[in-house]
C-alpha cells in the first residue's frame, strides 16, 4: 500500500461471496449481512466491452489473495443503492492493500472523474493512474480505449 493511503478507521471486515465486474463487489459479514459496494472513485470497463472480463479477473485474483476477505470503508450510497467504498486488504506481512489502487495501477481501471472527489483516497487513485498510464498498461496499452463511461453511453439500450 501506498504510504500515503489513509486506511480509515475502524474497517470492517467483509466476506466478498461475488465479483460483479471490475469495480463491484458483494460481500457479507458473520452475521449474514449482504451489502453490494461499487468501488469508490474507479470504473472499469463493462463486462461486454472489451478489457471488461480482465477487469473482473483481475479484482477477483486480488481479493482470493485474501481468502476473499476485505476490509470496506463506506463512503456514500449510490442512486443503484449500492454501498460506495473503499476496500482494501490485508496481506500476511501486516501490510494492508488499497484495492482501487491496485486495480488503477495495473491500468485494469481508470480513475472515475465525476465520481472521485468523494473518495478519501483520491490522490493515491490519481497517482496509479498516472503510473499506468507512464507504462502504457491495461486500458492505457490502446490509444483508442474508450473510457466505460463514454462506453456506455455509446451503448445505451443495448
Amino acid at each position: 500500500m501506498s504510504g500515503s493511503t489513509k486506511l480509515p478507521s475502524p474497517p470492517d471486515n467483509w466476506t466478498v461471496i461475488k465479483v460483479s465486474d471490475g469495480d463491484t463487489l458483494v460481500v457479507r459479514q458473520m452475521n449474514g449481512r449482504e451489502m453490494k459496494i461499487r468501488l469508490c472513485g474507479i470504473d472499469a470497463n463493462e463486462s461486454k466491452q472489451e478489457g471488461g472480463q480482465e477487469a473482473k479477473s483481475y479484482l477477483k485474483k486480488l481479493v482470493e489473495k485474501t481468502d476473499n476477505i476485505v476490509m470496506v470503508s463506506p463512503v456514500t450510497t449510490d442512486r443503484y443503492n449500492r454501498t460506495v467504498a473503499e476496500v482494501f486488504i490485508s496481506l500476511n506481512n501486516d501490510s494492508e492493500q488499497f484495492i482501487q489502487e491496485e486495480m488503477v495501477k495495473a491500468g485494469m481501471a481508470r480513475a472515475y472523474p465525476q465520481y472521485i472527489s468523494s473518495c478519501p483516497n483520491k490522490n493515491v487513485i490519481l497517482q496509479a493512474e498516472e503510473i499506468a498510464k507512464q507504462n502504457r498498461i491495461g486500458v492505457w496499452s490502446d490509444p483508442n480505449s474508450i473510457p466505460p463511461w463514454e462506453w456506455r453511453r455509446q451503448n445505451k439500450g443495448n
